[in-house]
């Protein structure tokens, strides 16, 4: 599943380049729309990494906003990270309620 992860953000990163971004700004658009795995200690904000074994609740909970796509930007762009979004989701149980 990590593998996929990367891919998506390869082929992200790739195309940022393609438009002009910077690497510094590519990597960081990336960060926002994708989620950054590993050491949650590594960090003392909402934006650090996100530990693997929250995987598959993230994606259960993403299904969720595949009917309502709109809901998902908006959450995402109130949020400074894909990962700072996630631990809000969390504070809130939903993504604790995605598996149910």
């Amino acid at each position: 599943m990590k593998a996929s992860d990367e891919v998506a953000k390869m082929a992200m990163f790739i195309n940022c380049l393609e438009r002009g971004y910077t690497p510094n700004k590519a990597a960081k658009h990336i960060k926002h729309y994708h989620p950054i795995w590993g050491d949650p200690r590594e960090g003392t904000n909402n934006n650090r990494p996100l530990p693997i074994e929250l995987k598959l609740r993230e994606i259960r909970w993403k299904e969720k906003f595949y009917a309502n796509p709109e809901e998902f930007k908006y959450k995402l762009e109130h949020n400074s990270s894909y990962n700072a979004m996630i631990r809000n989701a969390i504070k809130k149980g939903e993504v604790i309620r995605a598996l149910e």
